[in-house]
């Protein structure tokens, strides 16, 4: 179904329209979508963006040494026109490392005041939308 219209689907209760994913059997096919995103993409495009950048600091084959890590289950966002999500905030004041990244993969057009706002860098407050004309096109 058409993603831009969740805020006309007849649950309007988040937890209510979340709920299938809080169960284990009716939520296997996302989360296998979800480790098939992050092994076959995400893993792979980060190794490869840190080979070519020399970013392994490794006097053996870098492959052998590396382990990927990364969250069992995704944060996920419903926000709703009107709707407030989350203010600026830097990951780390939530515990979460320096080496943390983020994959943000819209599933819906976003532009203006309902994009994802990003700093260039840390604590630079130069605050910029992510926006996107084609759903499930992802920034890193």
């Amino acid at each position: 179904s058409d993603l831009t219209m969740v805020h006309q689907h007849p649950i309007q209760d988040k937890f209510d329209l979340m709920k299938p994913l809080l169960d284990r059997a009716t939520r296997r096919p996302f989360h296998q979508a979800y480790d098939n995103f992050v092994i076959n993409f995400c893993i792979p495009l980060l190794h490869s963006l840190g080979m070519s950048k020399n970013a392994f600091q490794s006097k053996t084959s870098a492959s052998s040494q590396i382990v990927y890590r990364y969250q069992a289950f995704p944060c996920i966002r419903v926000v709703r026109p009107g709707e407030f999500s989350i203010g600026p905030h830097c990951d780390t004041a939530y515990g979460h490392s320096l080496g943390n990244l983020n994959f943000h993969i819209p599933l819906t057009t976003v532009f203006g005041t309902n994009a994802l706002y990003t700093e260039s860098h840390p604590g630079r407050e130069d605050w910029h939308p992510l926006t996107a004309k084609s759903p499930g096109i992802g920034y890193l």
